[in-house]
């Protein structure tokens, strides 16, 4: 996945996942100090990943495939994050990935996602989705089009 956030444009608040340099990368940003936590091996080689992110106040994990879970906390400070009413959740990309991660990332997803679930909710990517940028339909058997 290149890029999954949720953000605040008034504070930093922020909750993405993303590539850098081939590994993923799960960052949450509270208001006091970011949490990154990065794949032990990376997911850039066109093969299907699963992946589990889960936060809960300051204290975050990441899983991917069968490693072991990548744990981390946020700066001591706040412990919720604050994302006003009414904003939406951007799903491999959006109208400005820069602006959306406050300068993590700059790209969105190339590839494939599937059986994506948000608290436990399955969710149709193209048949839940408010607006789309660039979004194909992928062969479910293909990781990377």
């Amino acid at each position: 996945m290149k890029n999954f956030s949720s953000c605040s444009f008034q504070r930093r608040d922020h909750f993405a996942i993303g590539l850098r340099d081939g590994f993923l990368e799960f960052r949450f940003e509270l208001g006091s100090g970011p949490a990154v936590l990065q794949s032990l091996s990376p997911v850039n080689d066109s093969q299907w990943h699963s992946i589990k992110v889960y936060r809960s106040f300051s204290d975050g994990s990441l899983k991917v495939d069968n490693h072991d879970h990548v744990n981390g906390t946020s700066a001591e400070g706040s412990k919720g994050l604050n994302i006003n009413q009414g904003h939406s959740i951007f799903i491999g990309g959006g109208e400005n990935i820069a602006k959306m991660t406050h300068g993590k990332f700059n790209t969105g997803f190339r590839g494939c996602i599937k059986n994506t679930f948000f608290k436990d909710r399955g969710m149709d990517l193209q048949g839940d989705a408010i607006r789309g940028w660039n979004v194909l339909p992928c062969d479910s058997d293909e990781a990377e089009p």
